[in-house]
């Protein structure tokens, strides 16, 4: 498994979600690149992405148990927490960010959908009008 770390988020998707869960020492590092890669594959956000590594590694952590002095009882250690608390804000997160996905709206002017229309690499649409009528009737 490989770790790596550019130091800029703005690089790849990879780096966003390690910036986003702190992830960005090499010496400690949390989470795997092929770990991370997958879980963006599997969402269509980074902000959710880094939700559910926070939460991977929160599983990590609970582990560590503080015990009391007595050793009679136990508590999930603060990183756990620390890590299930930041998904938590990542995926409030999510509404908050402009990234959502691009809003294309055609044919505002008959100009411009005339345009459309003529444009080879324009997904055109299943259905238009007229597009039953027979040629020359």
């Amino acid at each position: 498994m490989t770790w790596t770390y550019s130091g800029d988020p703005a690089s790849s998707d990879r780096d966003k979600v390690r910036f986003l869960v702190f992830d960005t020492d090499a010496t400690e590092q949390l989470i795997s690149d092929e770990e991370v890669l997958w879980l963006i594959s599997e969402q269509s956000n980074v902000y959710m992405a880094a939700a559910n590594a926070a939460e991977a590694i929160a599983a990590k952590f609970a582990k560590d148990l503080n015990r009391s002095a007595v050793g009679l009882s136990a508590s999930p250690g603060n990183r756990g927490a620390f890590y299930l608390e930041l998904a938590d804000k990542l995926r409030a997160q999510i509404s908050t960010t402009n990234r959502h996905g691009d809003i294309f709206v055609g044919g505002l002017s008959l100009d411009k959908k005339a345009d459309l229309d003529a444009d080879p690499d324009n997904v055109q649409p299943a259905f238009k009008v007229g597009m039953f009528d027979k040629a020359g009737a």
